[in-house]
């Protein structure tokens, strides 16, 4: 790929498809090439990606193929032709084609009626709108929902620990992984690629804690999060003697089970009160996506000091990026750089100039994780904090 970049004189983008139950191994290889004598800053002209010969079990990449856009108009005219090495007639390729703070909402005591669990219609509305498995069925619930391929799902995410129904997981079953997860598809960040209807399960950052006032982040490749209305709600519930979960609420400093009487809330103080062992506590953030609300987004996490896990889950169709609110164009589409990506770009830029920052990041990162211009990495040194030395 170098040899053909110095050859044409502009970089090309190497393209390696992921692979099951490898979270990481195309990252050193997906990326922009740029040969001897080519500009750096120059975008790639081509995507070249790594392919074998013949099918097997373990991917053996010996073969390459360019990457043309389709033309969806000539979808149906398609077909794969065995192309003879030798053979120079062949004139075509065919296309093979917000950081979210989970800890600093507190439980809030009730203090007004109306405010009921799943024993209310008030209540069962709110839940559907979020797009919950209604909690009163929660013990109702058959397993095996996450199982389920809904209709419009042909070729669900490679890396998803498992499929949706048009419906979050209720909490019977986030609980359920939670206790029994399944470390071989645990990720330590949410993967790129179309995500629809589909459950990751997140490892937590060691270094994350929640005593410490820190922020767990889950950027992904999206694009723009509604953050101004989405919701944290924390919930706690009560483990009972025959294994189940009942939701339970603190007031003035002491936990109550909920009741409906004569159509008006009630809420009767647990005696003795519960013991902490008993007790479960997640928080659920909500989210939708600004270019479309039907396309949704839930991180669950268990706030237990023991918690080595988080749960994100995706509803709906994704209908594509758009451009960034503050894009002069407006043609542009945008994808969050990853919180890592721009951590390393801070730590480059004590060192090294934006454009050389620019340069090395732009080598070593594809064009999603990477950054999207030399004004990021020029904004990114101009924020740092006051005092920090800089070069000119």
């Amino acid at each position: 790929m170098y040899a053909l970049s110095a050859a044409i004189g502009e970089p090309v983008r190497s393209y390696y498809p992921p692979q099951f139950n490898a979270e990481f191994v195309s990252e050193p290889h997906t990326r922009k090439v740029v040969g001897r004598g080519v500009n750096k800053s120059s975008p790639p002209v081509a995507t070249i990606m790594w392919s074998q010969t013949s099918f097997s079990d373990t991917f053996n990449p010996n073969h390459f193929v360019p990457l043309v856009q389709r033309n969806a108009q000539n979808d149906a005219e398609i077909s794969v032709v065995n192309v003879d090495d030798d053979d120079t007639s062949a004139d075509a390729f065919v296309d093979l084609s917000d950081d979210i703070d989970v800890h600093n909402v507190s439980v809030h005591e009730v203090e007004r009626d109306g405010e009921s669990d799943c024993n209310v219609n008030d209540s069962r509305e709110e839940s559907k709108a979020r797009g919950d498995i209604d909690e009163c069925q929660m013990n109702e619930t058959k397993e095996g929902v996450v199982e389920n391929v809904g209709d419009h799902i042909d070729k669900p995410h490679p890396l998803a620990c498992g499929i949706l129904n048009d419906n979050f997981l209720s909490v019977d079953e986030l609980i359920s992984i939670f206790e029994n997860p399944n470390e071989s598809k645990s990720l330590n960040h949410i993967p790129s690629g179309l995500k629809e209807n589909v459950v990751f399960l997140l490892k937590n950052d060691p270094k994350s804690d929640s005593s410490n006032d820190s922020k767990r982040s889950f950027p992904d490749d999206c694009g723009i999060w509604d953050t101004k209305t989405g919701t944290s709600p924390k919930s706690v519930f009560l483990k009972t003697n025959d294994g189940k979960l009942k939701l339970i609420f603190l007031r003035k400093g002491h936990y109550h089970f909920q009741k409906k009487v004569k159509g008006k809330m009630t809420y009767e103080k647990i005696e003795p009160q519960p013991s902490p062992s008993n007790l479960v506590t997640i928080q659920r953030y909500y989210t939708t996506l600004k270019k479309d609300k039907q396309y949704r987004k839930r991180v669950t996490c268990k706030l237990e000091t023991d918690s080595q896990y988080s749960i994100c889950e995706y509803i709906g169709k994704f209908p594509g990026l758009s451009s960034h609110g503050n894009s002069k164009s407006g043609d542009s589409e945008y994808v969050r750089t990853p919180s890592a990506v721009m951590s390393e770009m801070s730590a480059l830029l004590k060192q090294k100039t934006p454009l050389q920052v620019y340069n090395e990041m732009t080598l070593k990162h594809d064009e999603l994780s990477g950054p999207k211009n030399k004004q990021q990495v020029r904004d990114k040194k101009n924020k740092r904090p006051k005092g920090a030395t800089s070069l000119t």
